[in-house]
């Protein structure tokens, strides 16, 4: 949109703090539904070395694999697989060339494009679930294992008897609830807020 502000240093560095801990999260999943076995050999730190290494170091050609198996280190075969991953999340983009030999390569570089999307996209997911815990919270008296700490609603607590499944621990009312529900209210409040002036980036 022409009403896009560009992103100052900063701006662009905390993107890419925020960047980071969702590839990781995103890799712990892949591993995790365990889709094929390919997937499940792929380190997080490493997913996040060959965004880091497309975000500070490609410009508008991008690297090639054998670039960035130069600079990291790493296998092409398992570089390639992450990129794929990284394509499918629309995080990095490609385009065909030609090296100094004349060989036909695939160049990689951050769809910087997205990237503003991706972040307001997850900062909404987390909003949603923030939500979820906050109305869970408002509408239920809580019960919670002094032994265990494990927390029950009061149908959950009046079926047990007050005594815990888990441990046999005599269950109490959560004191700490309110207090709990005022830190998720400014969370939420203060996550809104980022939201709002996110879309203005979009």
């Amino acid at each position: 949109m022409n009403g896009r502000k560009p992103r100052s240093k900063s701006d662009e560095k905390e993107a890419l703090k925020e960047l980071d801990l969702f590839i990781k999260l995103l890799f712990y999943k892949e591993k995790n539904y365990k889709r094929t076995p390919v997937l499940s050999n792929i380190k997080p730190e490493d997913a996040s070395l060959i965004f880091r290494t497309l975000f500070e170091k490609a410009e508008t050609k991008g690297l090639s694999d054998e670039d960035l198996e130069k600079i990291t280190g790493m296998r092409e075969t398992q570089i390639r697989r992450i990129l794929l991953i990284l394509l499918e999340n629309k995080l990095v983009t490609y385009q065909r060339g030609r090296t100094k030999t004349g060989e036909t390569r695939f160049f990689w570089r951050i769809n910087k494009n997205t990237l503003n999307l991706v972040l307001l996209n997850r900062k909404q997911a987390v909003l949603d679930k923030l939500k979820l815990r906050y109305r869970f919270e408002k509408e239920n008296e809580v019960y919670v294992c002094p032994k265990c700490g494990a927390r029950y609603t009061f149908p959950e607590a009046l079926e047990y008897e007050f005594v815990c499944p888990r441990c046999g621990g005599e269950l109490e009312l959560d004191e700490g609830r309110d207090v709990s529900i005022k830190i998720l209210e400014r969370i939420i409040k203060s996550l809104e807020r980022e939201i709002i002036e996110d879309e203005k980036n979009v």
